[in-house]
């Protein structure tokens, strides 16, 4: 654990040897219907792929029906339906106000996560 401020910690994934790691994560969260935005569980690496796609319904066996992956863009673009931007520093991600209370799913690796103390 680091100590980022008075207040602020981060916990970082290693391995058996203290060095640092990503690892593979999976979430499904909601959008939020007013800021348009999910706040992952860990702090994204920003050397590895992420991949975000809309869950679009449920099959029979109550798997999740995936739409196609959205596309990644940058601070000075305006985020358009089918694309999202990512804050790595704090691991939110941002959409479109059309994704308002959808549920997305994002494959991505964490590299761990900060607390308050």
């Amino acid at each position: 654990m680091d100590k980022i401020n008075d207040t602020l910690f981060a916990h970082w994934n290693t391995n058996s040897n203290g060095n640092p790691i990503s690892i593979a994560r999976t979430e499904t969260q909601k959008v939020s219907s007013i800021h348009y935005c999910i706040q992952l569980n860990e702090i994204p690496d920003d050397t590895q792929s992420i991949e975000v796609r809309i869950v679009t319904g449920y099959d029979d066996n109550g798997i999740p029906i995936y739409s196609n992956a959205l596309q990644e863009i940058y601070d000075s673009q305006p985020i358009g339906v089918n694309q999202y931007k990512i804050d790595y520093n704090d691991g939110i991600v941002w959409f479109s106000s059309n994704r308002a209370g959808n549920t997305v799913t994002i494959a991505y690796s964490g590299i761990g996560y900060k607390t308050i103390s």
